[in-house]
């Protein structure tokens, strides 16, 4: 019997109680990376996970940077392209950075990029489009801009394999009335994490060998927005009553309402997570547990299999370790 494209993990969605505090918080310890001095601002979005950062640094514009080893790369940005509008969102133990910057014109639009030797350099494909994740052989996940039968361009999840240079394709198994897309993430497994976008409601779903499977959906959630995936486990952000929360969706499809949480952003492997508290400041969590705020001068936005999270103070590039 063939099975039907996408399935759901459970028929109710379980929601678990979280704990309130850790018993043994970190002290997030912050290390500022090293900027030139004509950078009047810099931002860490994306780690490898083994001492690699990726960001942006302002020096009259945006540019695209990496740092390996405390030592900064700095590649510049992509002629034609408006630095107003760039985001850093992957990279991997290469030194590969993924992301996009906005074509110039009246209404710029994002395409997406990746680095290449010293520069940046658009990847395939025509129209809007953004590369969220790369993984460790390479291969890039996002959202591209593709013209069905009728010729009606549909905003879809794509990738972009490091085995085929020069192509970008729509991952196969989509349901097909999807008009608006995108991959989000990508775990070590080769799961994709996949957010549909329906207006103010962006519900989860996950790819894996052409199976798309719907995340469950917390009870009386009106929004979703899923943001990363990490060792099964997937984490974002629901609104219920009118409030917004941290969500964690656990391997089983178990759900967690974060403690003190408003938005969760990233997720390691073992469960740490990063987001915004309550008080729209930068916090931690592990698994369900609420660990650490980090203080009004902390902007989280990645955190790391080895421990350390990152995103910048004060206006510079930092990543914190707990000590």
């Amino acid at each position: 019997m063939r099975l039907p494209l996408v399935a759901l993990l459970t028929a109710a969605a379980v929601l678990v109680p979280a704990p309130n505090a850790s018993a043994a918080a970190c002290t997030w310890r912050p290390t500022a990376l090293p900027v030139p001095t004509d950078v009047s601002g810099s931002t860490v979005y994306a780690t490898d996970g083994h001492g690699i950062y990726a960001g942006v640094a302002e020096r009259g514009e945006y540019h695209f940077v990496l740092w390996k080893n405390g030592k900064l790369t700095d590649f510049g940005n992509l002629v034609g392209h408006t630095s107003s509008m760039h985001s850093v969102d992957g990279v991997n133990s290469a030194g590969t950075l993924v992301g996009s910057e906005g074509v110039r014109g009246h209404y710029p639009v994002p395409q997406a990029l990746r680095s290449t030797g010293d520069k940046v350099e658009l990847l395939p494909g025509k129209g809007i489009s953004r590369a969220y994740a790369i993984n460790e052989h390479g291969d890039i996940v996002g959202f591209g801009s593709v013209p069905d039968s009728s010729g009606q361009n549909r905003l879809l999840p794509v990738r972009w394999p490091a085995d085929r240079p020069g192509t970008m394709e729509v991952l196969p198994g989509l349901p097909a009335d999807w008009l608006n897309a995108a991959a989000v993430d990508m775990d070590a497994d080769g799961t994709v994490l996949l957010s549909r976008n329906l207006g103010d409601d962006r519900p989860g779903f996950l790819w894996r060998n052409g199976v798309v499977t719907a995340l469950p959906r917390p009870a009386g959630a009106t929004s979703l927005s899923v943001q990363a995936i990490a060792g099964g486990r997937v984490v974002g952000s629901a609104t219920i009553s009118g409030t917004q929360h941290g969500v964690l969706w656990d391997r089983d499809g178990t759900i967690t309402l974060l403690p003190r949480a408003n938005s969760a952003r990233d997720i390691t492997s073992s469960g740490l997570i990063i987001g915004e508290d309550t008080a729209q400041r930068s916090a931690v969590w592990r698994l369900g547990t609420f660990d650490s705020e980090l203080g009004a001068d902390a902007e989280l936005w990645t955190a790391g299999e080895d421990g350390t999270i990152a995103g910048r103070r004060n206006g510079q590039a930092t990543y914190w370790r707990c000590g």
